[in-house]
């Protein structure tokens, strides 16, 4: 086992003891393997730089946000407090639960850039999930359809409370979003007409026999 990898171990006991204090053992035991999912994959080095007690709040933050949604995707900006997040942060957050597509974290990212906004922290997983018809996070049953979810945190410049610009990002995720939406909807639908049209080329070939009409794959 490396020195980091026991160290992460090391670490996630630690914030287990924390959730197993602080809630109930039921609950502890789902908000527990939460939150070994949501930071698996997230550095050691940037795990470290927090404290124990802000990485287990901002994970529970995330978690209570999953609890429900039917729109596709949830989203909130804000910055933490103690009083009333349970955790703090030098950054304002922004935490999303969407359904996994591709381009989110680009199309994320390149957004908040050209505000002239850096992303100082991201967490990112792809996380199984179950909901029922009013959108409620269920334990998964043997028939149950499970979806794919992204878990997405990123943490941006600091914005003041006395401005708006908190409600105005939150306003551009949400437009980001449903762009991304539209685009992987239009994806598939561009994919089947490009196949439509290189089957009719190879069906009905022009009269250029220099064209290799072999070489066209969708």
């Amino acid at each position: 086992m490396s020195v980091e990898i026991k160290q992460k171990k090391q670490l996630f006991t630690k914030l287990s003891k924390l959730v197993f204090a602080e809630f109930d053992s039921k609950k502890a035991t789902l908000i527990d393997a939460f939150i070994h999912e949501y930071y698996s994959e997230v550095a050691l080095q940037d795990l470290l730089e927090r404290t124990a007690e802000n990485l287990v709040g901002s994970a529970v933050a995330h978690w209570q946000l999953a609890q429900t949604h039917t729109q596709g995707f949830r989203v909130r900006v804000y910055n933490p407090a103690a009083d009333t997040d349970g955790w703090t942060s030098d950054y304002s957050v922004i935490e999303i639960v969407a359904a996994d597509r591709p381009y989110l974290i680009n199309s994320l990212t390149m957004n908040l850039n050209q505000r002239g906004l850096t992303c100082h922290f991201v967490v990112h997983p792809i996380i199984d999930v179950c909901r029922d018809k009013s959108g409620s996070l269920t334990k998964p049953k043997l028939k149950d359809k499970v979806a794919k979810e992204a878990f997405i945190r990123l943490e941006i410049d600091r914005q003041g409370p006395e401005s708006n610009e908190l409600t105005l990002i939150q306003t551009q995720v949400h437009k980001v979003l449903q762009h991304c939406e539209a685009v992987n909807e239009d994806w598939s639908y561009s994919l089947e007409k490009l196949s439509q049209a290189a089957n009719a080329l190879i069906d009905y070939p022009c009269k250029d026999e220099g064209q290799d009409l072999s070489l066209i794959h969708i």
